[in-house]
């Protein structure tokens, strides 16, 4: 089965200034949802630090949605694997509340 994931950026925190850089993201919140092709869902919510690196430094007021979101997914292949495992549990539930049989 198919998962479709959604990322939304919560907040952006950072520095006013860091190393006579103005506006400098050091932690990105975010949260990812993840719908299986059968409807279930899940959601999981992080952080993301970020460093600052002046070859690839974008200034604050150029970010855009998308560049933030690719940080998030090229900082950890696995991602959406925590949604994915999230998902499982929900469709194969294992502490389920059970009558005792007597």
């Amino acid at each position: 089965m198919a998962t479709t994931y959604n990322i939304t950026i919560l907040e952006l925190q950072g520095a006013p200034v860091l190393n006579g850089v103005n506006k400098v993201v050091t932690l990105v919140t975010y949260q990812i949802q993840g719908v299986a092709d059968d409807g279930t869902e899940a959601i999981h919510q992080d952080n993301l630090p970020c460093t600052y690196d002046a070859d690839n430094f974008t200034a604050f007021d150029d970010l855009t949605e998308n560049q933030v979101k690719g940080w998030i997914t090229s900082s950890d292949a696995q991602v959406c694997s925590q949604v994915d495992s999230a998902i499982d549990a929900i469709r194969v539930p294992t502490n389920v509340q059970m009558d005792k049989p007597w």
